[in-house]
């Protein structure tokens, strides 16, 4: 980003929780919500979050990001939602000799 540049916005501001709750309503209604839309700024903001995420799905919502105004309403409210897991999820190192419930 050079200084010229605005700078992005906070992760938080563009994943809320009543963007996501709109997202999650917008399911049921065929109609185009708004809240299933992300600017240039917001998709970068996403973009830079996802690559500092470990997780084993960040390469695919990258490529939800890369074809966001092609995707149907539900694939967006789907990608809203996994954006909101991925980025916000700290980074864990994956322990493949632990089993869950153990």
């Amino acid at each position: 980003m050079t200084p010229s540049e605005p700078p992005l916005p906070d992760l938080n501001d563009i994943l809320t929780s009543r963007r996501l709750g709109a997202a999650i309503g917008s399911l049921a209604d065929p109609a185009p919500h708004p809240a299933l839309h992300l600017d240039e700024s917001e998709r970068l903001a996403v973009r830079r979050a996802l690559r500092r995420s470990a997780h084993p799905l960040a390469g695919f919502a990258n490529h939800l990001l890369d074809d966001w105004d092609q995707l149907a309403d539900d694939d967006r409210a789907a990608g809203l939602l996994l954006f909101a897991q991925l980025a916000r999820t700290p980074e864990r190192r994956r322990d493949t000799g632990r089993e869950l419930g153990r």
